[in-house]
């Protein structure tokens, strides 16, 4: 079953305050919400994408439950309009851990909202603080416990990178995140965006951003801390508009930052095969969810190995399987199971934070 989102952005529409790293104009390149335009725009994505039969309408920024309760009201009458006559299957929202109670989420299910995402970006009270989200982890842990009493599906926003966030903290943050037991986490390294206070502080030389190395590294963490608690990481990024990039400040950006992380955590892997077997093996199986990563990004993880040998073949294994296969040189077959590799790769990490 192939799911697709339309997404709708709704820029700083019902949000209290900005915060330090906020410029919806330049994330969603709109400058007002046009609903007419937008309504054309789903209308034709609905047309188009109809043979599909798990298709999502999904409001993201602004956050949602804030916005004026007319306009509200009026988004999931349409939307809920389009799943009375069947052409989607499910309706998503996002907003703010303080915008979110028992009464509002009975409200959300009357129009057939089936998941919330939060967007925590810290776990961390003096860094969200700092970066005037004024919110504590009482607050947070309040509107998941709602979510789960009204038994709503949610997913979890992190923010790498802000106004006094160590990669310590990030990986903190990413841990707590897991304790919830959320669906889904996505993962936001940071981008300075002109007009904001991370750019202004980053001018004035009070802000720093984490480096290319750190922000791969801790989307390795998160990435294999989902994987360890059957989370789905369902986005690592912004989605690059062209606004947003023409003002970008400062950040680590690159369009293939997922395969750059999963190249990170199974370079990890390949140096303890390469460690265990000392180098006396023909031929590796890499189940087919994990095989691009294992190669890395543009063959990277794949020349590590074939400079140990060059004859050593690397094999994609059924999309069922769960453990890597090593053929030795005396044609034995050694078998690990993936998921303990990753935990290996994990208590390194926690051991040194």
């Amino acid at each position: 079953m192939k799911h697709k989102i339309i997404p709708v952005f709704i820029p700083h529409m019902g949000c209290p305050n900005v915060c330090s790293f906020c410029n919806q104009r330049y994330i969603t390149n709109q400058e007002k919400f046009d609903w007419e335009k937008i309504e054309s725009n789903i209308t034709m994505q609905i047309e188009k994408l109809k043979y599909l039969d798990d298709l999502e309408l999904a409001f993201f920024g602004g956050s949602f439950t804030m916005i004026d309760e007319f306009l509200q009201e009026k988004l999931l009458s349409y939307a809920k309009k389009h799943l009375d006559k069947g052409n989607i299957k499910h309706i998503r929202i996002s907003t703010r851990p303080d915008a979110i109670d028992d009464k509002c989420i009975k409200k959300l299910k009357y129009y057939g909202v089936d998941f919330v995402e939060l967007g925590i970006q810290s776990f961390s009270e003096d860094v969200l603080i700092k970066n005037k989200r004024f919110y504590g982890n009482g607050i947070v842990e309040k509107s998941i416990e709602s979510l789960k009493r009204n038994k709503m599906n949610f997913g979890l926003q992190l923010l790498y990178g802000l106004l006094g966030e160590t990669k310590e903290i990030a990986y903190a943050s990413i841990c707590k995140a897991m304790e919830y037991k959320p669906k889904t986490l996505r993962l936001y390294p940071i981008i300075v965006l002109e007009h904001t206070l991370l750019a202004e502080c980053y001018k004035n030389k009070t802000y720093f951003p984490p480096t290319k190395e750190e922000v791969i590294e801790v989307g390795a963490f998160a990435y294999a801390m989902c994987i360890r608690h059957n989370v789905e990481l369902i986005r690592v990024g912004l989605y690059p508009e062209d606004s947003m990039l023409n003002h970008r400040v400062a950040g680590y950006f690159h369009p293939a930052y997922k395969t750059l992380m999963e190249t990170f955590l199974f370079k990890e892997v390949i140096k303890k095969l390469l460690v265990d077997n000392k180098n006396n093996f023909i031929s590796i199986g890499i189940p087919k969810t994990f095989f691009n990563g294992f190669v890395g990004y543009k063959g990277s993880n794949l020349k590590l190995i074939r400079e140990k040998n060059s004859n050593i073949k690397v094999l994609m294994l059924s999309d069922k399987e769960d453990e890597i296969k090593i053929i030795t040189k005396d044609f034995y077959t050694i078998v690990y199971n993936i998921y303990d590799l990753i935990n290996d790769y994990l208590e390194k990490v926690m051991k040194c934070i």
